[in-house]
């Protein structure tokens, strides 16, 4: 779990952040929030899905003309760091 929180963090800080403008309406501040969700699940499947190669050539396309590289890469680098720690615990515990 530190792995997830270390990515959501570094996403996070990469991502752009969108700062409201300043209403008396509480739902403009919930639907920026929920954009910023959105966008961080959208790069986590997007880096998943090139993970494992079945990302569509159109959600390909619409990474490379919307997200920020930088996201993209950090995320991959974290994704693959939880990768080869998993594969070293399922090795440690088939060693014993």
């Amino acid at each position: 779990m530190p792995c997830l929180l270390l990515a959501r963090l570094l996403v996070a800080h990469l991502m752009p952040v969108k700062v409201p403008v300043p209403t008396c309406d509480q739902r403009t501040s919930v639907m920026v929030g929920q954009k910023e969700r959105a966008a961080m699940w959208s790069v986590i499947k997007s880096v998943l899905a090139a993970f494992f190669g079945v990302q569509k050539e159109r959600q390909r396309r619409t990474d490379f003309e919307t997200g920020r590289p930088v996201v993209f890469i950090a995320v991959g680098i974290v994704m693959t760091l939880v990768l080869v720690g998993l594969v070293a615990l399922v090795a440690n515990l088939a060693a014993r």
